[in-house]
C-alpha cells in the first residue's frame, strides 16, 4: 500500500501550511490597500472601482488561510484541493501570459512613456507573472503531488475525503465552474457589463444574464464533480454559446461601448480608445477558447469511463 514504506512529510506540510497562512494575511493587507484611494481626501475614487481587486484579494486570503490550516493538519482534502488549485493556477497563468503577450505590444505605442521604459515594464510584468502564475503553482504541484506527501496525509487520515471522490482533472474542471458561479459578484464593480449576442448589456439587464449564467454554472459544477456525462456536454454547450455571443458582439459593436457601460473614468477610456478594438478582443477570445476547449476535450475520457461504469482512480 502507498501508506507503507514512505518518508513522513509532516514537517514539510507544516512549513507549507504556515507559508500559506502568511500569504493569506498578506492578501488581506493588499485588500485593505485597495481601499485606500477611497478614503484619501481629494482622490475622488468611488468604492465600486476598487471593489473588484479587493474581492479578489479577500477570496485569496480566505482560500490560503483555509488551505494552510488544512495543510498543517495534513488533511487529505487540503492536499487534494491544493494540488487541484495549483494545476488550476498554472492553467490560468499560461492563459494570462498568452493574453498579456498578445495585448501588451498593442498597448506600448499608446503609452506616454519612453520606449525603453515600456520595455522595462514589459520585462518586469512578465517576470512577476512568471513567479506568481508559473513558478509558485509548479512548486505546489511538485510538493502536493509528491508520493510521500500524499502518503503522509493518507496515513494520518485514512478516511477518504470528498475531493478525492472524482478524478483530479475532473475536480479542476468542477472548480472552474464553481468559480464561474461567483461571476455576478466580481462583475458588480463593472456595472455588470458584458457582450450579449450583438450588443452590450449592463446594469439590471447584465445582472439578469449573469444570474442565469451563475445558476447554470452551479448546476454544471455539481454535475461535473459527480462525473456526469450530461454535465460535460453542458459545459461544452456553454462554452460554444458564450464564444458565439462574444464573436457576434465584437464584430458588430464598438468595443468601447462595453467600457463606457462599466463606468470607467474618461481618462482611462481615452487611453483605451487608441488600441482597443473588436478584432483585438476576438483574438484574445480565441486564446481563451482554444485553451478551454483543449482541456475540456482532454478530460472527456473520464466521463466516457464513467458512462461505461468502470472504476477510476
Amino acid at each position: 500500500m502507498e501508506s507503507e514504506n514512505y518518508k513522513d512529510r509532516s514537517g514539510g506540510l507544516v512549513a507549507f501550511g504556515i507559508l500559506q497562512i502568511i500569504g493569506g494575511v498578506i492578501c488581506l493587507l493588499f485588500a485593505g490597500v485597495c481601499c485606500l484611494p477611497v478614503f484619501i481626501a481629494g482622490a475622488g475614487v468611488p468604492f465600486r472601482q476598487v471593489a473588484g481587486g479587493m474581492m479578489v484579494y479577500v477570496f485569496m486570503a480566505v482560500w490560503l488561510v483555509w488551505m494552510g490550516i488544512g495543510t498543517v493538519m495534513a488533511k487529505r482534502w487540503a492536499q487534494t484541493l491544493m494540488l487541484a488549485g495549483a494545476w488550476f493556477a498554472l492553467l490560468c497563468g499560461i492563459t494570462a501570459l498568452s493574453v498579456v503577450g498578445f495585448l501588451f505590444p498593442k498597448m506600448i505605442p499608446q503609452m506616454e512613456i519612453p520606449a525603453e521604459m515600456a520595455k522595462i515594464m514589459l520585462i518586469f510584468m512578465f517576470a512577476f507573472m512568471f513567479v506568481i502564475y508559473l513558478l509558485f503553482p509548479t512548486i505546489g504541484i511538485l510538493f502536493y503531488g509528491g508520493r510521500n506527501v500524499r502518503a503522509t496525509c493518507r496515513a494520518r487520515h485514512p478516511e477518504i475525503s470528498w475531493p478525492e471522490r472524482c478524478p483530479l482533472p475532473v475536480l479542476i474542471l468542477a472548480m472552474m465552474m464553481a468559480l464561474a458561479t461567483v461571476s455576478v459578484v466580481t462583475m458588480w464593480p463593472m456595472n455588470f457589463a458584458l457582450p450579449f449576442f450583438g450588443r452590450f448589456v449592463s446594469g439590471g439587464a447584465g445582472l439578469a444574464v449573469l444570474l442565469l449564467g451563475s445558476a447554470i454554472s452551479m448546476v454544471l459544477a455539481v454535475g461535473v464533480y459527480q462525473v456526469r456525462s450530461s454535465a460535460w456536454w453542458g459545459v461544452l454547450a456553454m462554452l460554444v454559446v458564450m464564444t458565439i455571443s462574444q464573436f457576434i458582439t465584437f464584430s458588430r459593436v464598438d468595443v468601447m461601448d462595453i467600457y463606457k457601460g462599466m463606468d470607467f473614468p474618461q481618462q482611462t477610456l481615452d487611453q483605451m480608445e487608441n488600441w482597443a478594438s473588436g478584432p483585438l478582443f476576438m483574438g484574445v477570445g480565441v486564446v481563451y477558447v482554444v485553451i478551454a476547449l483543449v482541456y475540456l476535450l482532454w478530460v472527456r475520457k473520464y466521463f466516457v469511463i464513467e458512462e461505461k461504469g468502470e472504476i477510476h482512480e
